[in-house]
């Protein structure tokens, strides 16, 4: 149903429409005047000030509320769409909210997961809600809908190790005062499909403490059989996979610290006149200079951490840096291969010749991964 909102600015109708009723009277999405007045200090963990970051796409992190007014949110969730005294939402509405539906672990059975915005963290009982966070600011919404309980922290700080401290803490506390959760009964099952898990099912498993199962078996899939645990997917490789992928890593690591060691040898005495009836160079300087670009990239990811989304969220020294040095990094893996496959047989060492086609081969690879991935040319900014 569309309502026609005549005579009203749609910031008021919608702060009236959607927070009056839960009591959130100060709550806002918008970055007017008034949420700028009650807005706290943000900091990062280093103890520094962050500017307030409005996100523009309404409701991931924009609402600027009181703790108060939250756990309003909270007793909202626990009424089963009800607060006040009113109606809201209807209770199946809520139960949709809390139950994933479309994934192969739902089908199976599996309670945990993903719902409509709404998911679920075990820790022995089975809590419902979402977090957010912006730069200098991190929050935790959660509750217990069988045991009418929950909780909303919110920590003006960007410090996550701390916020999972305070979870921690305060689940621990509704454990040890809440009575003890049921917890399902053991299914039998083969015993080579069980290590870690307890069986609730021949499809389902939990935890020895939870209340509920998180891991499901899922077989007989286009993709193989699948362990989906949580909100996590994972399917079953041949076990060579995984060290040929290993392998391909360290190789491309060996041969980029070598084609820099080496570079420390010939590009001084090119440089001073020793090398002059060295040919082709350019062999050798490709799987370096390849190897530059990467160390580029990471150097400009590491000095932009801190202010991660000011200085990779538009054209900036940094966002530019990476997108250059990634596709620097593509270009000098394939034109390595090609002038290595050019030159082969001219007047090169043959063992310079090997390291430098064996270099800017695996490089190559690398990079085509890496492309497949989005990843050469990289622009965080779009």
């Amino acid at each position: 149903m569309i309502e026609k909102i005549t005579g009203q600015r749609f910031e008021d109708y919608v702060e009236h429409n959607w927070f009056q009723p839960l009591g959130m009277t100060t709550a806002s999405y918008f970055d007017t005047p008034e949420v700028e007045s009650r807005l706290t200090k943000l900091y990062r963990e280093d103890g520094t000030t962050v500017p307030y970051w409005h996100i523009l796409m309404r409701p991931a992190g924009s609402i600027n509320a009181s703790a108060r007014e939250m756990a309003n949110y909270v007793q909202f969730f626990l009424n089963r769409g009800s607060f006040g005294g009113i109606q809201l939402l209807p209770p199946e509405a809520i139960d949709r909210m809390e139950q994933p539906t479309s994934n192969y672990a739902a089908r199976e059975g599996l309670k945990t997961g993903y719902g409509l915005s709404n998911y679920t963290t075990v820790y022995r009982r089975i809590f419902h809600g979402h977090n957010g966070g912006v730069d200098g600011g991190l929050t935790e919404l959660a509750y217990l809908p069988g045991d009418g309980v929950g909780y909303v922290c919110m920590i003006n700080s960007g410090n996550g190790g701390a916020l999972n401290q305070i979870n921690g803490l305060i689940r621990m506390y509704l454990n040890q005062t809440l009575p003890k959760p049921a917890v399902p009964p053991v299914a039998l099952v083969a015993a080579s499909i069980v290590r870690d898990y307890v069986p609730v099912s021949d499809r389902l498993f939990r935890r020895p403490n939870d209340g509920a199962p998180t891991v499901a078996l899922i077989a007989n899939k286009s993709e193989g059989t699948l362990f989906v645990v949580s909100t996590e997917t994972f399917r079953r490789i041949p076990g060579w996979e995984p060290w040929v992928d290993l392998a391909v890593i360290a190789m491309a690591f060996l041969l980029m610290a070598s084609s820099l060691l080496f570079a420390l040898v010939w590009a001084p005495a090119k440089l001073f006149g020793h090398l002059r009836g060295v040919a082709y160079l350019s062999v050798r300087a490709m799987p370096a200079l390849a190897t530059l670009s990467v160390g580029c990239t990471a150097l400009l990811l590491a000095l932009s951490s801190d202010d991660a989304l000011n200085r990779l969220g538009a054209v900036t020294v940094y966002s530019a840096g990476i997108f250059l040095s990634t596709l620097a990094f593509g270009v000098f893996s394939v034109l390595g291969l090609v002038l290595a496959l050019r030159f082969r047989g001219q007047r090169i060492r043959r063992l310079v010749w090997w390291h430098a086609f064996a270099a800017s081969l695996v490089l190559t690879v690398v990079a085509i991964y890496l492309g497949y991935w989005g990843l050469i040319g990289w622009r965080p900014w779009a």
